[in-house]
């Protein structure tokens, strides 16, 4: 089966009531969590996004207290982890305000890691990935908003 292309499901639900759009709606949540989650953010969050900051700041911030601190490898595989779990909560939101607070709280936090680990190579190639995603990012910005993030990013 051939998938239809964006438009033509935009006509097709156009065309749909509102009670088959609720069914497909729900069908599609029913079978991958990343659904949920994105029909979470857009019912939930959407209008408060500085709630959404906080909460996924929280739940960043227990990933980091469970990182393996005995051994480089595995501190290197959760953060890893912890960074594909930012970046997938960075999807759902559009603003890039969101993403460049969640990225810098993630940097703030790998700075709070042991000094063994935080002079590990590879650790120290996320960290630096991490700040020029930053940086990439607050060059997007209003110039207004530009100099609050710089100042932030210089104490990275």
């Amino acid at each position: 089966m051939k998938a239809a292309s964006i438009k033509q499901l935009k006509e097709a639900l156009d065309t749909s009531s509102n009670t088959e759009v609720i069914l497909l709606c729900l069908k599609l949540l029913k079978y991958k969590k990343e659904n949920k989650e994105l029909a979470s953010y857009h019912l939930f969050y959407a209008n408060t996004e500085h709630e959404y900051i906080a909460d996924v700041k929280d739940m960043l911030s227990t990933m980091f207290l469970d990182v393996n601190t005995k051994n480089a490898y595995f501190a290197k595989k959760s953060i890893r982890k912890i960074v594909r779990t930012c970046a997938k909560y960075i999807k759902y939101s559009t603003e890039k305000t969101t993403a460049i607070d969640l990225l810098i709280f993630v940097c703030n936090q790998m700075k709070t890691l042991p000094e063994y680990l935080a002079k590990n190579n590879q650790i120290v190639n996320i960290y630096s990935v991490q700040v020029k995603k930053i940086k990439a990012l607050v060059e997007a910005l209003h110039e207004d908003l530009q100099y609050d993030f710089e100042q932030q990013i210089k104490a990275l």
